[in-house]
């Protein structure tokens, strides 16, 4: 048996340690000045479990309501403490991620120098400064690789101390078994972090092989709980992907086995000649029809064997290497869903853990060629300059989300994620017009993306008002993906807004039936019943949502408006107080107390309200601003509460104020010319009259007035009679029939 130990080379450990820490910062110095990219605020700043009061609970025990469907618990909960540091500031995340880097790095190197493993320095090298693993270092949602990883060396060289301890007769049995222990320890905690690290126990048996330790009974036994654990991990990360990404996997089975083929020569090529590499591949289109396709896996055959065949000689290394790069890749080879293959069938931060193997063969093969010539050892300096060099430039491209696609669509014109993604990077900037037209784009190239129908109907319906159009987007959503509620709720908001009330009522239901909790849908529903002024069925919607949120301004004014219209007047009022009270400044609540105030003839607390709205217009630093319509109309409706308190200089002065702002508006001018009726002012009575009618020439209630005005006033018995004949045309004929009973007026 070949002797290793983890504290063999301890007294370079320092050295190394600090060479490796260095270079980490040199190349690895652009990430950070990085942001969040693509899904990074979404998975840990704004998630739910993140936010919540009792998130580390829900991490473990409830992981469903969170925004990513998969049980990852250890990353999650290191990402959760990295929130309470950190908050918002990006800085703290990416120094973390490239911290993880550099511990992997030097625990790659410590397990490799305490096996004996010729080329340890060369293979950590690699590991550290190769460009392809940029991915999972500077996308800080890719922290869940580095744990896996960093969990899954310590298995490693737990695991292998715990064979060496075993056969030690000089240390206590039940050390080794303290050893064996923490690697399953370790292996629960790197599937905990990435359930692909599952093929573990595969590992081991190579790592095994590698040192040539003699095979027992108890052996296979002692790998029993690691294939357990690994088995167990595998089916529940295939139930939460089923689960959270729906439907069947995008490939028939035959068409998966030729994807399997390709995968592992395409990582290859990354390692051998890292470019270009970028965040979204194309997709392949791999038919079961062409005879090339096959060509990989044949290629895959003829390797092992001849591999097999020179193993006692240069294959041994290369056979483990590849063996294990193999078998550690099996999970991403295409045979199960994953969420991302529907857009590649492969992503450099998935090979962030496999490429240890191939690292590990050409280290140990590149270091004989580095002892034999001096012309080697300056190419393979250079290389590993070139590669830190690819790497820092890599890492640049990772600053922020539009750079990444920018360079994504450099290299994959073709790419919808990328077009995908700068469309919501645009709508987080308001830039709505630029988010339709990548969002079109990215339809262009992969039409059946129903998430891009979701996010350009959205488009359409909130910020364009083009219902037709979210609509139809919506629609095409629904044809990929008949359970999407998003979908459901977007298009039956669209149908309210254009007055199709059933279509509206039916997508509101299917939403409830499948997510009976859905707050939104019972608020737009209610929204719909108020709509049919089927009030009742109103408020039982607006009761549901209530209970879940008591303290919400909006729902509570909306629960007023329909106890106002069921004419609950105590309640309606304690809804408005109490929206008011939860927010001041919400115009539409103060409004509707004013009015409803003035309609139960409460004007002294009509006018408080009013004159609040007047002053909230009128302050520049108020939030929110008041439109100058809302500010006329409280001037009028102001004015209208003085004149029944009989304050008429008030009165005048708010129609007054109302019609500086708005000159031509009739209800100010018709009620100022009331006023004057009521005061005996009949002169300017009749311009304001005058005036209303030039503006507005159907109004049946201004002709009755100035009828009025014309025969008990002025005696212009043809003048009024004219009037009365004009407002009975327009549908108000009581003065006109008055008139021609008493025959004042002919018919």
């Amino acid at each position: 048996m070949q002797n290793f130990s983890l504290s063999r080379y301890a007294s370079k450990a320092p050295i190394a340690c600090l060479t490796f820490f260095l270079l980490t910062l040199i190349v690895y110095f652009p990430a950070f000045q990085a942001g969040f990219i693509i899904d990074d605020s979404g998975h840990f700043l704004d998630d739910p479990l993140m936010t919540a009061s009792d998130g580390l609970y829900r991490i473990w025990f409830d992981p469903g309501q969170g925004s990513i469907w998969n049980y990852w618990p250890v990353s999650r909960t290191i990402l959760l403490a990295e929130r309470n540091l950190w908050g918002s500031d990006p800085v703290g995340y990416h120094a973390f991620s490239v911290f993880l880097h550099f511990v992997n790095v030097c625990l790659l190197w410590g397990l490799l120098r305490s096996w004996r493993v010729t080329g340890a320095w060369l293979v950590a090298l690699l590991f550290l400064l190769h460009p392809v693993q940029v991915e999972a270092v500077a996308w800080i949602s890719q922290q869940k690789e580095l744990l896996a990883c960093l969990f899954y060396l310590l298995a490693i060289g737990s695991y292998l101390q715990f064979e060496r301890l075993r056969d030690s007769q000089s240390i206590r049995h039940s050390l080794g078994f303290a050893w064996y222990g923490v690697a399953l320890l370790c292996f629960a905690l790197a599937l905990l972090s990435k359930s692909t690290t599952a093929m573990l126990p595969v590992v081991l048996i190579f790592c095994r092989w590698w040192l040539k330790l003699p095979w027992q009974k108890m052996d296979i036994l002692r790998l029993f709980p690691f294939f357990l654990l690994s088995c167990g991990s595998a089916a529940l990360s295939i139930w939460f992907e089923s689960v959270s990404i729906g439907g069947a996997h995008p490939l028939p089975p035959f068409e998966r086995f030729l994807v399997a083929g390709h995968v592992p020569f395409f990582y290859l090529s990354k390692l051998v000649w890292p470019y270009p590499l970028m965040f979204h591949y194309p997709q392949w289109q791999l038919g079961v029809g062409h005879w090339v396709h096959y060509l990989p896996w044949v290629s895959l055959v003829g390797i092992a064997a001849i591999l097999l065949y020179k193993f006692r000689s240069w294959g041994r290394p290369w056979f483990l290497s590849l063996g294990c790069f193999w078998v550690t890749l099996f999970p991403l080879l295409g045979f199960f869903k994953v969420g991302w293959f529907g857009a590649s069938f492969v992503a450099d931060h998935w090979l962030y853990l496999p490429g240890l193997s191939i690292l590990l063969g050409t280290g140990v093969v590149g270091q004989r060629w580095f002892q034999a010539s001096g012309g080697v050892k300056i190419a393979v300096c250079g290389l590993l300059l070139i590669l830190g060099g690819l790497t820092w430039q890599q890492t640049y491209i990772y600053r922020d989300s539009v750079t990444l696609w920018e360079d994504t669509l450099q290299k994959n014109p073709t790419s919808w994620v990328a077009y995908h993604e700068l469309g919501i990077a645009a709508e987080k900037q308001a830039q709505y017009e630029d988010a339709l037209r990548y969002y079109t784009q990215a339809l262009q190239h992969k039409s059946d993306s129903r998430w891009t129908y979701l996010a350009r109907g959205k488009i359409h319906l909130s910020h364009f008002q083009n219902y037709e159009l979210a609509i139809q987007d919506f629609s095409e959503t629904l044809q990929l993906n008949s359970d999407d509620t998003d979908a459901y709720g977007g298009r039956g908001t669209a149908y309210l807004r254009t007055q199709q009330y059933e279509l509206a009522l039916n997508d509101f239901d299917q939403v409830l039936q499948r997510k009976p909790d859905s707050l939104a849908a019972y608020q737009l529903r209610a929204e719909l019943w108020v709509a049919l002024q089927e009030y009742e069925k109103a408020l039982a919607d607006l009761n549901r949502v209530l209970d879940s949120i008591p303290k919400d301004a909006q729902l509570l004014n909306n629960r007023g408006h329909v106890y106002s219209q069921l004419n609950q007047h105590e309640d309606a009022w304690n809804d408005f107080t109490t929206a008011l009270q939860l927010n001041p400044s919400f115009v539409d609540a103060r409004l509707n107390r004013a009015m409803f105030a003035m309609t139960r003839q409460q004007h002294e607390a009509a006018i408080d309200d009013w004159t609040h709205l007047i002053q909230q217009a009128t302050d520049p630093e108020a939030r929110p601003l008041i439109s100058s319509e809302i500010l006329v109309q409280a001037h009028i409706k102001r004015g209208l509460s003085y004149i029944q308190l009989q304050q008429y200089e008030a009165a005048f002065a708010d129609l007054n104020a109302a019609l500086q702002d708005d000159p031509n508006n009739v209800e100010a001018l018709l009620n100022r010319a009331k006023l004057y009726v009521v005061l005996q002012q009949y002169l300017p009575a009749l311009e304001n009259l005058n005036q209303t009618l030039h503006v507005e020439p159907n109004l049946a209630e201004a002709y009755e007035i100035r009828g009025s005005l014309h025969m008990a006033v002025f005696g212009n018995k043809s003048a009024a009679c004219q009037d009365w004949k004009q407002a009975c045309a327009l549908g108000s004929c009581q003065p006109w029939q008055v008139a021609v009973s008493r025959n004042d007026c002919k018919p």
